[in-house]
């Protein structure tokens, strides 16, 4: 940022032209084992108030892995998510006997980069398109093509 991204106000005071712009997003898998291993609990309200700053984010997303079976506990926990304001992005685990790993880190990649340039601009006041935002990585090249 330089002198010109400014404006200067009587006083002294100085104020930036353009406003702040912010994306939460959120790796849950990570998450979860932090406060396992420091066995405490997180109430994700606070946590998202507490990293906004009382700024308002574009995108705010939660990244996690849901089992291969159904559990109703997952989905409970997943909807609170939700209620904390946040956009869940799941992938299933494949089944127990299927040694395939599986990961959110491309897709947070993705959506960081997309972020980073422009992709969600304005996306929390579009709610007419938020059924187009990218969901594949080949919808995310296209994009930065």
């Amino acid at each position: 940022m330089g002198r010109e991204d400014f404006e200067k106000l009587q006083g002294g005071v100085i104020k930036r032209k353009q406003k702040r712009k912010l994306g939460l997003f959120i790796d849950g898998v990570g998450l979860d084992r932090a406060t396992r291993r420091l066995e405490r609990k997180i109430d994700l309200s606070k946590l998202v108030s507490s990293l906004t700053s009382g700024l308002e984010p574009e995108v705010a997303r939660y990244y996690t892995l849901i089992p291969y079976e159904d559990d109703a506990r997952q989905f409970a926990f997943l909807d609170a998510v939700e209620r904390a304001g946040l956009e869940v992005i799941v992938k299933r685990l494949p089944p127990k006997n299927v040694k395939r790993q599986v990961s959110m880190d491309v897709h947070m990649a993705t959506d960081l980069i997309a972020y980073s340039m422009g992709v969600f601009e304005g996306l929390k006041h579009r709610k007419d398109e938020a059924k187009q935002i990218p969901q594949s990585p080949e919808d995310y090249i296209a994009a930065m093509e």
